[in-house]
């Protein structure tokens, strides 16, 4: 079924939704309807994921495993921990999700973590930042510490759909694809 993003809301939202979750992502998305008015892209792999979600006309939800396969990812019978090689073969779909939605062509690209409760919409405050500073093509959530140690979390981050857009998911996606074969410990520990 296609999407259609309307002039008027030129900012899409998308959440990765998978790994035998349930009410976490129902929190996150009644959150986002209940702040925002934009466009929500969800996507999934097994529709058991998903079968408990809000229905809403914003709300689109996507099965990326019809647009990818992604070596390694299988039915999993119970969640897989975030320290296991096999979360971070499922997250892959995160930039597939991300081309999806490069595909509509919004103006700006924010995705959120399941995990993410939205108390306050934040998209004005991206969009003003994206008008105000055209230099900037990614607004990224970051639990740094120490200025000499950047540590950024792609839980939360926001894109300005550009070229540039459109090549860093391509080589994300060929990175995290790289550090899963050559070491999948790097992408687990940081090390």
């Amino acid at each position: 079924f296609p999407v259609t993003i309307t002039p008027s809301n030129r900012t899409v939202i998308c959440l990765l939704v998978i790994n035998k979750v349930k009410e976490m992502p129902t929190l996150a998305i009644e959150s986002i309807l209940r702040v925002t008015s934009e466009d929500i892209l969800v996507g999934y792999i097994n529709s058991n994921d998903i079968e408990s979600l809000p229905q809403n006309s914003r709300i689109t939800y996507i099965n990326l495993s019809d647009f990818q396969e992604i070596e390694g990812v299988h039915e999993f019978e119970e969640y897989i921990d975030f320290s296991k090689d096999d979360f971070y073969k499922l997250v892959q779909y995160k930039w597939v999700l991300l081309k999806y939605a490069d595909s509509l062509n919004p103006d700006i690209v924010v995705f959120s973590d399941f995990d993410v409760y939205w108390n306050l919409s934040p998209i004005r405050q991206i969009q003003q930042t994206f008008e105000n500073r055209p230099e900037i093509a990614i607004q990224i959530q970051t639990y740094t510490s120490s200025p000499a140690k950047e540590e950024l979390c792609m839980g939360f981050v926001a894109f300005r759909r550009n070229e540039f857009f459109t090549q860093i998911i391509e080589n994300l996606s060929l990175l995290h694809r790289i550090a899963l074969r050559n070491n999948p410990r790097t992408i687990v520990t940081g090390k």
